[in-house]
């Protein structure tokens, strides 16, 4: 790869551009729309040099709720049907290097690949790995159960096609189509562990890192999606499921918030479900955190961990935020939805010999009702603090605690990337977790390793 930043993939040629001293490639496309609610196409050809310049667009979503505490893009705005795209940085071709396949979250409703809080530029640079970045179908555009008329679980097939695409091409962007770390934070988490478990690609992943794995949320049955699905035939008045073929995007996409709080009322869950997974009985057979432990063993390797107050981001209405239970909930929340999965899981994982790294991100924002929020780990994973210049969890943070907190975060993550270890060279040693040593990491203003 020359400074021209040309590359050949299978559907044509790729221009990108400098970035630091990364080379990036962005909207790569992956596959292509065929319709609302089918399984993604093979992508187009094309003749001559495709601009990969500049991020595209992103799935159809809705704002983002946890803008209180990330903030906001204005690339958010930028949105379409056909947004089967990726994104890669790299330093170069001249050798094969690691990849990471990030998976962002969203809680199955927004986000995308595209937007600059998942740049990878920082990652790829001082890791000397690959990154790729991804987007992927979103609530009832990606889950919709409905015989006849949606594919099974969307969202899903668009990542495994992506991964497919991302096996089939890297080796030109430098990557080794052999050593794959899947990761991803929040749903992008959970997505994470779902293919790791799932028949259809498991066979191209055998690293995963978990940041904030919301365990508690399992796949649905096809009574409570089909449950959803009645639900939002209703709120847009409509008797034939096919018309949704039809409708205006942004009418499906307003739709959801209600539906998810309708469907909370007829069952009864603490928290609204939303259009997430089913059990369809090929991409999803069961209980992902099951079907992960049946695969895991000595070849595989496994680095999860969740921040301590994960739920505060989830509660920042006025309201709540007066409650005078408010930290007592967060607790039993943060520890029932994130942390007891999360530590069972790794603790399911070292019982099969995988070697597993448990980690606890404590590193506290200013504000004294957000504390060591859901997502104040990404940027220092990241080290990407300027995309971040907005986000209120950050807000006058202590830059001289930060930015040395982020070099060791990122560092232990992309050598995990490279060898399934986080450990290197002059960093605080990382213990192996195990039943007879339950160990961690504590990720704050000091690093320390809780035994």
């Amino acid at each position: 790869m020359t400074d021209e930043l040309v590359v050949q993939v299978a559907q044509g040629q790729l221009l990108g551009k400098k970035e630091g001293q990364t080379h990036a490639f962005y909207d790569i496309p992956y596959g292509q729309f065929a319709g609302r609610f089918k399984y993604v196409a093979a992508p187009n050809t094309w003749g001559g040099t495709r601009l990969a310049t500049k991020p595209g667009p992103i799935f159809n979503q809705d704002i983002n709720r946890l803008g209180p505490v990330m903030g906001s893009k204005p690339e958010e705005k930028n949105q379409s049907e056909d947004a089967f795209r990726l994104n890669v940085w790299t330093t170069g071709s001249q050798t094969k290097k690691p990849v990471l396949f990030w998976i962002h979250g969203g809680g199955f409703l927004t986000g995308g690949g595209a937007l600059p809080w998942y740049n990878g530029q920082s990652l790829a640079e001082n890791g000397d790995i690959v990154v790729v970045t991804v987007n992927y179908r979103l609530g009832a555009l990606g889950h919709l159960y409905q015989p006849g008329v949606a594919d099974d679980n969307l969202a899903l097939h668009d990542l495994i096609t992506a991964l497919t695409w991302v096996k089939d091409n890297i080796a030109v962007f430098g990557g080794d189509p052999d050593q794959i770390t899947v990761a991803g934070q929040s749903v992008g988490a959970w997505y994470t562990l779902a293919l790791f478990a799932s028949p259809l690609a498991r066979d191209m992943i055998h690293r995963i890192g978990l940041l904030s794995f919301p365990g508690a949320a399992e796949p649905l049955t096809k009574d409570k999606a089909a449950m959803l699905t009645a639900i939002l035939l209703a709120q847009l008045g409509l008797d034939d499921p096919a018309e949704l073929t039809q409708v205006p995007v942004e009418k499906i996409v307003t739709a959801q918030g209600a539906v998810a709080l309708e469907m909370q009322k007829r069952t009864g869950d603490p928290v609204p479900t939303g259009f997430y997974p089913y059990i369809d009985g090929h991409i999803i057979t069961g209980s992902i955190m099951q079907g992960a432990l049946d695969r895991a063993n000595a070849q595989t390797q496994l680095f999860a961990g969740t921040t301590t107050n994960e739920t505060t981001a989830f509660f920042q209405q006025p309201a709540v935020k007066k409650q005078a239970n408010y930290f007592e909930m967060i607790q039993k929340t943060t520890a029932d939805i994130f942390q007891i999965p999360t530590q069972t899981l790794v603790a399911g994982f070292a019982a099969q010999q995988a070697p597993s790294y448990l980690y606890d991100m404590a590193f506290a924002a200013k504000y004294p009702m957000m504390l060591a929020c859901h997502c104040i780990d990404l940027p220092f994973i990241f080290n990407n603090f300027a995309q971040w210049d907005n986000a209120p969890m950050l807000a006058d943070v202590d830059t001289s605690k930060a930015y040395p907190l982020a070099e060791h975060m990122q560092a232990y993550f992309t050598q995990f990337v490279k060898t399934g270890n986080p450990n290197q060279e002059d960093q605080l040693d990382w213990p192996q977790f195990a039943a007879n040593h339950p160990a961690k990491i504590v990720f704050n203003q000091v690093i320390t390793v809780e035994k």
